[in-house]
C-alpha cells in the first residue's frame, strides 16, 4: 500500500465523479464537506447520504499514479519482493483457522497488488482480468495464482461448483495442502483485485480477523447499497455472484442485507420491499448495480 500512495500524484484535480483522495481530508471543514464522498457512485443513482468510513479513504487510480514517482519507490519494491520471495520457505502447518484465515486473505491481496507493480498500472477493464490471471505467488514451495487462493483455498470446501472436470491438478493439490476446513463467506469484502468495485484494503491480523471482516462487511455494504430514486434496492454485483454465501435465494439475500445495514438505511431498504404484492417479480424492486473493472484500489491511510 506504502508503494503504491508514493507513487501517487501529489496534487490532482478531481475528476467530475471522481471519488477524492485521502490527501484532501486534512481539516475539519474538509472532513465536514467529504460526507457525500461516494466512492462506489452510490449517491449518483440515488438520494445523497452519509455512505460510513468509505467516504474518508484514501484512493489509487490509473490516473493518480505519477510515471516518473516510480524511481522512488526502488527500494520499497526491492524491500517487497525480498519478502515476497521468503513465503517460498514458510510452513504454515500447526495454523489455527483464524492465522490461516488472515493469512492467505493478506497474501491474495498482496499477490494482486504485487502483479500490479510488477507490471505497468492497467489502464483498461481488460488489462485487469489479464494481471489477475498473472498474479502468482510461492508459499511454502507451492506456484499460486489469485484464482487459486481465492476459490481452493479461502472459498472451498464450500464452493463445491468450482471442483469440476475442468479443475487442474495443481490447484486440487492447493486444495488439499492449504483449503481451509471451514469457507468464510465474509472473505468477499476482504479481497480486493484493485478494480472499482473491490472492497477497500486492509491488512488483517490473526487475533481479530473475525471482528475485522465483520467491520469490513458492514462498511462496504453502507457503501455500495443503497435506494435509487425510483425506490428501488440497489445491491452490488458481488451479492449477486457470491448469493449463495449468504443465503438461499434472492429473497432471503436481500432480508440478510437489510440486517445488516446502519439503521437509517435499513428501514428505507425495508420500506422499499414492503411494497412488492406476492405475485410480483422481485427484479421490479432490485437493481443489481454492474461490476467495473476499471483500475482502483481503496486504502485505509
Amino acid at each position: 500500500m506504502s508503494i503504491f500512495l508514493r507513487m501517487r500524484r501529489l496534487e490532482r484535480r478531481s475528476l467530475p465523479g471522481e471519488f477524492p483522495s485521502f490527501s484532501g481530508l486534512s481539516s475539519h471543514s474538509n472532513v465536514k464537506g467529504a460526507e457525500m464522498r461516494d466512492p462506489y457512485g452510490i449517491c449518483l443513482e440515488s438520494e445523497e447520504r452519509d455512505i460510513g468510513p468509505y467516504k474518508l479513504l484514501s484512493s489509487i487510480d490509473a490516473r493518480s499514479i505519477h510515471p516518473k514517482r516510480r524511481a522512488s519507490s526502488v527500494f520499497l519494491l526491492r524491500m517487497l519482493k525480498i519478502l515476497l520471495e521468503k513465503l517460498a520457505s514458510v510452513n504454515l502447518q500447526g495454523l489455527t483457522h483464524q492465522e490461516q484465515l488472515a493469512f492467505w486473505i493478506n497474501i491474495y491481496n498482496s499477490c494482486i497488488m504485487s502483479a500490479f507493480l510488477e507490471h505497468e498500472v492497467p489502464e483498461t477493464p481488460e488489462t485487469v482480468i489479464s494481471l489477475m490471471q498473472k498474479a502468482t505467488i510461492n508459499v511454502g514451495g507451492h506456484l499460486l495464482n489469485a484464482i487459486t487462493i481465492e476459490h481452493f483455498i479461502l472459498r472451498l470446501p464450500y464452493h463445491s461448483k468450482y471442483t469440476s472436470k475442468g479443475t487442474k491438478n495443481d490447484e486440487m493439490t492447493a486444495w488439499t495442502i492449504f483449503g481451509l476446513e471451514l469457507s468464510e463467506p465474509l472473505v468477499t469484502f476482504a479481497l480486493s483485485c484493485g478494480s472499482w468495485s473491490s472492497p477497500a484494503v486492509r491488512v488483517y491480523t490473526a487475533s481479530q480477523v473475525d471482528s475485522e471482516l465483520e467491520v469490513a462487511k458492514r462498511e462496504y455494504l453502507q457503501a455500495a447499497v443503497g435506494i435509487s430514486r425510483n425506490k428501488k434496492l440497489m445491491i452490488p454485483k458481488l451479492l449477486d455472484w457470491y448469493l449463495m454465501d449468504f443465503a438461499k435465494d434472492v429473497e432471503s439475500l436481500l432480508d440478510w442485507v437489510c440486517l445488516q445495514l446502519p439503521i437509517h438505511l435499513r428501514r428505507e431498504a425495508i420500506k422499499c420491499l414492503e411494497k412488492r404484492r406476492k405475485d410480483e417479480p422481485l427484479s421490479q424492486f432490485v437493481q443489481v448495480m454492474p461490476y467495473e473493472f476499471r483500475f482502483r484500489y481503496l486504502f485505509r491511510t
